[in-house]
């Protein structure tokens, strides 16, 4: 069973908040109770054999341990994933979960193992400011920021 790392972003002003909402997001609708928040919206899965790098695709025959994705038989999704997102899966939560904090600006999710410090590497080249925090099981956690595309991170960094 994985560390399950509690995740928050913070917009700077509820306009931030709908903006990166209608821009990556595709107008997701935030205030219905299925809203879902997804790293595909910064980092997005290859959809076609031809836009997966050579690395991630799994050739017949090749080695059963490699994580196939039922759709996508030729994409090794585990590897892309950790590779791109610094972590395993993609944003989680729990049922009845709610993803988005309207009031605060805010984007909560779970994430296996670490945060996702790979997709605010590229939510700071794309210059969106925000906020983060994440808190382990254990008690540990950090902090951080993008302001003007430079990522600032406090605390420990394992991914």
């Amino acid at each position: 069973m994985p560390n399950i790392i509690d995740n928050e972003i913070r917009f700077p002003t509820a306009g931030a908040f709908r903006a990166f909402c209608e821009t990556y997001g595709s107008g997701v609708d935030t205030s219905k109770a299925d809203a879902r928040f997804s790293f595909n919206w910064i980092l997005p899965q290859p959809q076609t054999e031809s836009e997966c790098e050579e690395k991630y695709r799994i050739r017949d025959g090749e080695n059963a341990r490699l994580q196939r994705d039922k759709n996508r038989p030729w994409f090794d999704w585990y590897e892309w994933n950790c590779d791109h997102w610094g972590t395993k899966w993609d944003a989680y939560g729990f049922p009845g979960w709610s993803f988005f904090d309207e009031v605060n600006s805010s984007v909560k999710f779970l994430t296996a193992w670490s945060p996702p410090f790979k997709v605010y590497e590229r939510m700071a080249e794309l210059k969106i400011d925000f906020d983060f925090s994440w808190s382990e099981e254990d008690g540990s956690g950090g902090r951080g920021r993008v302001l003007g595309g430079k990522l600032e991170i406090a605390g420990e960094r394992r991914s």
